[in-house]
C-alpha cells in the first residue's frame, strides 16, 4: 500500500509541475492574427518582421514572408545578430533594405513604441492591441532612398560617438545624391525619432526576491519585485508598453497602486505588448514591478526556458495617435536634419507622383 501511494504522489507531483510550467497560448493575440489573416487575404506578399511561428499559418492565404519561413530574407549591409535569419528575434524594418521592404504590398508588425514606421508611400489600414497592418499605397518607384540614422546616448563613449557620426555622414551623403537623382522635384519626408519617453529596466530598478539581471532584461525565477523612484519630467498622458514573455501575472503599480498587470502572454524577445494608458503629474514616483507566487494556475510556473519569463524594459511614452509622426520638408532642408542634435529615425527621398 505504502508504495503505491508513493508512486501516485510521484507521478501527481510530476504532472503538477509540468501542468504549471506549461505555456499557455495566447488566445486573444492569436485570434486577432487569425482575424488579419481572413480580412487581408489575397492582398500580399506580405512581411512580418517579428518572429512568430503561426504567422505562416495565419497569414497562410496573403503570401506571407518572415524569418521565420522565409529564405529570401535581406539584411542591410552591416546588420550582423547572432540569431539572423530563423533567430527568435524581431527586425526594426531599418534592417531591411528599402528595395526588400517595397517589394511586400502587406506589413503585418507587433505594436512597438520604439520601432520604425514604413515608408512614406505605406499607410496603416488596420489597428489592434497587438498588430499594425500597413499597405502601400503609392508605387515603390515613389520612394528614391531611405536611410536610417543612428542616435547618440547620453554618456556615449567617444569611439562609439564617432562611429554615430560616421554612420549618419555616410547615410546623409547617399541621400544628397539620390536628391539630386530625383530632380528639381524631389522632396524629403521623415519619421521623427522617439523622444521624450521614459525607460524602466533591469539597469535602474532595485530588483529582490526571485528577479534577476539577465542582459538587459528582468528573468523571473520565482515571486519578485523591482522598485524605482522615478521622475516624470512632464505632466500628461503616457502609454505603458512592456516587453517581455509572461506566465504569471506581473503587476505594475504607481505609488503604492496598481495600474496594469500583464499575464499568459508567450512573446519573443523584442516583442512588447500595451498594458495601460495613464495620467501622471510631474514630480518623482514610485514605480513597482511584482510577480507573486505560485498559484493552481496551469501555466504559472517558473518555467524551463528563461526566455518564457523575461520581465521589461517598461516604456512609458508621451499619449499619441494610433499612426506614427511623419514629416515633409524640401530638399534644401536635408542638411539641417542631419546635423540636428536628435536625428530623425530615417529620412527619405521621395519622388511625387
Amino acid at each position: 500500500m505504502v508504495p503505491a501511494l508513493v508512486i501516485a504522489a510521484g507521478v501527481l507531483t510530476g504532472n503538477a509541475l509540468l501542468y504549471h510550467d506549461t505555456t499557455l497560448a495566447p488566445y486573444a493575440r492569436l485570434h486577432d492574427l487569425e482575424h488579419i489573416g481572413n480580412r487581408f487575404a489575397g492582398q500580399g506578399p506580405t512581411l512580418t518582421p517579428d518572429f512568430e511561428e503561426y504567422a505562416e499559418y495565419y497569414l497562410r492565404d496573403d503570401d506571407q514572408d518572415s524569418m521565420v519561413n522565409g529564405p529570401r530574407l535581406e539584411l542591410r549591409p552591416g546588420v550582423n545578430r547572432e540569431t539572423e535569419p530563423g533567430g527568435t528575434w524581431s527586425y526594426d524594418l531599418d534592417e531591411y533594405p528599402l528595395k526588400f521592404v517595397e517589394s511586400f504590398r502587406t506589413i503585418v508588425m507587433r505594436r512597438n513604441p520604439l520601432q520604425s514606421r514604413p515608408p512614406s508611400n505605406y499607410r496603416l489600414v488596420y489597428s489592434s492591441d497587438y498588430y499594425e497592418v500597413w499597405q502601400r499605397e503609392q508605387p515603390a518607384r515613389s520612394v528614391v532612398a531611405l536611410e536610417p540614422l543612428l542616435g547618440k546616448t547620453a554618456g556615449g563613449k567617444a569611439a562609439a560617438v564617432q562611429m554615430l557620426d560616421a554612420h549618419n555622414a555616410t547615410a546623409c551623403k547617399a541621400l544628397a545624391a539620390a536628391a539630386r537623382k530625383a530632380g528639381p522635384t524631389a522632396q524629403i519626408a521623415y519619421m521623427p525619432a522617439p523622444s521624450g519617453y521614459i525607460q524602466l529596466d533591469e539597469s535602474n530598478l532595485t530588483l529582490s526576491g526571485g528577479f534577476a539581471r539577465s542582459g538587459g532584461v528582468i528573468e523571473a525565477t520565482g515571486a519578485g519585485r523591482a522598485v524605482r523612484e522615478q521622475p516624470i519630467p512632464v505632466a500628461g498622458r503616457y502609454d505603458f508598453f512592456i516587453e517581455g514573455s509572461f506566465g504569471r501575472p506581473v503587476d505594475v503599480s504607481i505609488d503604492g497602486r496598481q495600474v496594469a498587470s500583464v499575464a499568459y502572454q508567450v512573446s519573443y524577445p523584442a516583442e512588447w505588448i500595451e498594458i495601460t494608458s495613464r495620467w501622471l503629474s510631474a514630480g518623482v514616483h514610485r514605480f513597482e514591478i511584482t510577480r507573486g507566487g505560485i498559484s493552481l494556475h496551469a501555466g504559472d510556473g517558473d518555467g524551463v526556458d528563461p526566455l518564457n519569463r523575461t520581465i521589461g524594459p517598461l516604456v512609458l511614452v508621451p499619449a499619441r495617435s494610433s499612426v506614427p509622426a511623419l514629416r515633409y520638408t524640401t530638399v534644401a532642408a536635408l542638411p539641417s536634419l542631419c546635423s540636428a542634435a536628435l536625428p530623425p529615425r530615417w529620412i527619405e527621398v521621395r519622388r511625387p507622383l
